[in-house]
């Protein structure tokens, strides 16, 4: 199941996803307008940041500059990350349901 699909079934109980940039097409610092892109391109109603401190700044920080895309945090209720995670099917739904 994808982070949209997630997103629909789970978001009333809860769920939050967000999707966030850290370049846009050509590498540089995203804006407000690749946000828009991407949230249309993939079809997406969850939130699309885009983390325009240049060089991935949030994301870099957060996987220490050894990380991969896509990546994904699951965060529980007390906004804790219990889960960082690398790769299009790497969070799976019973790990959703669990912080749920």
């Amino acid at each position: 199941m994808g982070l949209q699909e997630l997103w629909t079934e789970y978001g009333p109980e809860g769920l939050m996803v967000v999707t966030v940039l850290t370049s846009d097409a050509d590498g540089n610092p995203p804006d407000g307008a690749d946000s828009r892109g991407w949230a249309n391109l993939y079809g997406s109603s969850h939130p699309v940041l885009a983390d325009n401190v240049g060089n991935g700044g949030l994301s870099r920080s957060v996987m220490s500059g050894g990380y991969a895309f896509p990546f994904y945090m699951l965060l529980d209720r007390g906004m804790v990350i219990e889960t960082l995670a690398e790769g299009a099917e790497s969070i799976t739904e019973e790990e959703v349901l669990s912080l749920l």
